[in-house]
């Protein structure tokens, strides 16, 4: 973002939901999943009212009208680079398989010049059906739509003028994809707390029927998304106390994200493995110390 604004690059969020939270100025969380679901209808009509002058129904339908009717032109006529990540990545033949139910993404990757896909390695699977099985498992685990599925394989191209292949035809004229290491090879070769976190394919459907996210909400959660990925993600990133602010000790240890994440993801160890290294730098809130201490001392905690 700060590169953008030393280049005066201007940058649009094209998704609704990550729109919503933009406008409102989230601080929370966000939610991973139907993004800007926690505003009501009402207080989207007014936002609206605020930032444009402009009275519309506080109905979902008419404000999804209103906002595909007021910036689809403007992406239409003016998107230069597209940035996009992936649900997968086939090693076979580099197709880029993307899902989504807005249309935003497929849109603005075929009127962009050019294409950036950011994208984790662990997105990285063997074969080109291997990456449509992981996309459409996440549609049917996620109960969302998916209305579009996007194979990407090269740029945009013809070869209807003599035979010779000319990219660059009514698509994309380049797609780079940039591949994103940070944490994953260090994980997986020294056997680090949060290795396990390699098997998420990122489906986010843990949070739905986390213990911890059902009673505190976007409380028990980081800048990097809702619930015990969030919290483990803020841990990589940023350390042991920043997971503890972001809610660490919330997590009850129910292993319900464990139980009913579709690829094995130890979630609930990862969380535990956390707790331990917090509680041995002292970073175990009081009251749950006390009640630590009354276990090891009295071996009864309620004495």
């Amino acid at each position: 973002m700060e590169f953008a604004k030393k280049n005066n690059i201007k940058m649009v969020e094209t998704a609704l939901g990550d729109k919503l939270d933009k406008w409102f100025e989230w601080k929370h969380p966000p939610y991973l999943l139907g993004g800007g679901v926690q505003f009501t209808p009402e207080e989207i009509a007014a936002k609206i009212k605020e930032l444009y002058g402009d009275d519309i129904e506080p109905d979902p339908q008419a404000i999804t009208f209103y906002i595909r009717d007021k910036f689809r032109p403007d992406m239409l006529k003016n998107v230069r680079v597209a940035l996009t990540s992936a649900n997968a990545i086939a090693a076979d033949d580099g197709s880029i398989v993307i899902c989504e139910n807005s249309g935003n993404i497929s849109l603005i990757t075929r009127l962009a010049e050019k294409h950036i896909v950011a994208v984790g390695i662990t997105k990285i699977v063997p074969t080109f059906l291997d990456a449509c099985l992981v996309t459409k498992t996440l549609s049917r685990i996620n109960k969302v739509s998916q209305a579009y599925i996007s194979i990407i394989a090269a740029p945009s191209n013809t070869s209807s003028v003599q035979g010779k292949s000319v990219q660059g035809m009514y698509g994309a004229r380049e797609v780079v994809v940039i591949f994103v290491d940070d944490w994953r090879k260090k994980a997986a070769k020294e056997n680090l707390i949060y290795k396990d976190l390699l098997k998420c394919v990122g489906c986010k459907t843990c949070d739905f029927i986390c213990t911890a996210s059902r009673a505190f909400g976007n409380v028990f959660g980081s800048r990097y998304g809702l619930g015990a990925t969030g919290i483990i993600r803020e841990y990589i990133h940023h350390g042991i106390e920043a997971a503890v602010k972001a809610g660490l000790f919330l997590c009850t240890g129910c292993e319900k994200c464990t139980n009913w994440c579709p690829v094995g993801t130890d979630l609930s160890e990862m969380m535990k493995s956390l707790k331990k290294e917090a509680t041995n730098k002292g970073l175990c809130p009081p009251p749950l110390e006390e009640y630590r201490s009354k276990i090891l001392q009295d071996k009864n905690p309620f004495t």
